[in-house]
């Protein structure tokens, strides 16, 4: 179960290589926000449905982060720092 399909893989082929994987064990995999379901099961609709999430889940990606980069030219063009903070070299997890 994921949260959303594009959170299973990074391209396409990564994509249909997890889904893949997880059919042979027949595996259900469920993507919670569109309510997408495969059925674990091997058949050529499944092979259908893995290939168009997988496209969808890339170039869904791929507009997230153009997205991103447009919406940060402006901060960066004005000075600001954006983007994850310099490592201090502690964790919040030391003490545990």
């Amino acid at each position: 179960m994921v949260s959303e399909d594009y959170r299973l893989g990074r391209s396409v082929g990564q994509f249909i290589q997890i889904a893949d994987a997880l059919i042979k064990k027949h595996v259900r995999l469920i993507a919670v926000k569109k309510s997408t379901k495969i059925n674990g099961k091997q058949n050529i609709q499944t092979k259908r449905m893995i290939t168009m999430f997988g496209l969808f889940a890339e170039i869904e990606r791929d507009s997230i982060a153009e997205l991103t980069k447009l919406r940060l030219a402006p901060a960066r063009k004005n000075g600001k720092i954006v983007g994850r903070p310099k490592d201090s070299g502690k964790s919040k997890l030391d003490d545990f």
